[in-house]
């Protein structure tokens, strides 16, 4: 996998742009000002999220004796039931506010920005080809930049 292949397939599993109504729903209420502060902050959680996953994910792997083929099998099941969820969801209560109060970290730096999905696939780049970690941490960057 090269740098400009890593950063779609973070890119895509992130979803910047299927956020955008989660977004507009959870912080809509603010001012245009707030809204980019807020914007600005959980974006910096999620990518400081996403660089810990990048250099300790093959020890969160040992910890938890978890082995690659176990995260890419996990990783998978994971997308399929969000892709399911998207699927047979009722579209009576997808916009609905259900959070109170400024919204830190939960929900939009984690699970939107940086997801379960985008997580795994950290670890797996980083523990599949550890020496490359400067081309992983430059994908991360351009992928959640957009």
């Amino acid at each position: 996998m090269d740098l400009l292949s890593a950063t779609l397939l973070l890119f895509l599993v992130m979803d910047p742009i299927g956020n955008v109504p989660v977004f507009i729903s959870t912080i809509g209420h603010y001012d245009k000002k707030k809204q980019n502060k807020i914007i600005i902050r959980e974006s910096i959680i999620a990518l400081a999220v996403l660089i810990f996953f990048l250099f300790a994910g093959k020890a969160f792997l040992s910890v938890f004796n978890l082995s690659e083929p176990a995260l890419s099998i996990a990783g998978g099941i994971i997308l399929f039931i969000i892709a399911l969820k998207l699927i047979f969801q009722s579209s009576e209560h997808i916009f609905e506010n259900k959070y109170e109060g400024e919204p830190l970290v939960v929900p939009l730096a984690i699970p939107y920005m940086a997801g379960p999905s985008a997580i795994a696939i950290v670890m797996l780049l980083s523990s599949r080809e550890p020496s490359r970690w400067p081309e992983w941490l430059i994908a991360i960057i351009l992928a959640r930049s957009s």
